[in-house]
């Protein structure tokens, strides 16, 4: 027996996974399933079911229902999200008359590997969300790439680097790239066919890192942010990566309820710090 709590009205029912409560949570609220979303509350912290969670082998028994209101598919929403950047910089280099240099490949290879990924390699727990994340997640890029582009292409906001570290980042940030595929690609891998399951991901970089993929995204923004020598990259690269740790510390606190050794990696590096 679990308890469902809905505008402060509970309601009791035989559940024995989260798909089971969801449809539970639909009856009862008469919202759209997509609009549904299932979470619970440990030491004052609010966790989302997974889909297909298995109840009994959570710490609680009284769950939450919440309104996530009209919903847009996730896919697409990574799809026009990342669309923007990869256009805006040409287009800006365009109206700048400057012709197109080795950072317009480092950012257009940045985005076409992310539509490419979000295609094909990544998959999700859930398949839409919320209206306004699109109309946020879209404004956020499309206009940090306006800043970044204008900035670079007018040589606004730039400092000084060496050649040498200009041909050091440039290669670190493929490196990086690689590895940051590497990691979605395990953890494409990681997940049976059509399952939505979180399973601690295991092997190098994974066993010391909660989200080595977070780790070299953020290391590849920081090696292009010094290859174009320019402060509204790095506005960017923090930006990110402060939403980044954040999502790494959410997923470290999924998976440690499943399994406790995940407590003993760190967020974003091998220290439990960070």
């Amino acid at each position: 027996m679990v308890f469902l709590i809905w505008n402060g009205s509970e309601f009791s029912c035989i559940c024995s996974n989260s798909e089971e409560l969801i449809i539970k949570a639909h009856e009862v609220s008469k919202l759209d399933v997509e609009r549904i979303r299932i979470y619970y509350e440990i030491e004052g912290k609010r966790i989302y079911l997974a889909r297909n969670t298995v109840l009994s082998s959570l710490k609680t028994n009284s769950f939450y229902v919440k309104d996530i209101g009209p919903q847009f598919n996730y896919r697409a929403v990574f799809i026009l999200e990342y669309i923007g950047p990869l256009l805006i910089w040409p287009i800006v280099y365009r109206f700048s008359a400057i012709r197109l240099d080795l950072a317009s490949i480092l950012w257009i290879s940045h985005y076409l590997k992310r539509l490419f990924e979000s295609i094909f390699v990544h998959s999700f727990s859930n398949t839409t969300m919320p209206y306004r994340n699109l109309i946020k997640n879209c404004l956020y890029y499309w206009s940090m790439a306006f800043l970044i582009s204008y900035s670079y292409s007018h040589s606004i906001f730039s400092f000084e680097v060496s050649d040498l570290l200009k041909k050091t980042f440039f290669a670190l940030f493929f490196i990086f790239e690689s590895l940051n595929a590497y990691c979605h690609i395990a953890l494409k891998n990681l997940r049976p066919k059509n399952s939505k399951d979180h399973i601690l991901p295991r092997g190098i970089f994974f066993n010391s890192i909660t989200s080595p993929n977070y780790t070299f995204e953020i290391l590849s923004w920081i090696s292009f942010s010094f290859y174009i020598h320019n402060y509204s990259s790095f506005l960017f690269t923090v930006l990110g990566a402060i939403q980044m740790y954040k999502w790494a510390s959410q997923k470290r606190i999924k998976l440690s309820f499943k399994y406790p050794e995940a407590k003993n990696r760190g967020r974003l590096t091998p220290f439990l710090l960070f």
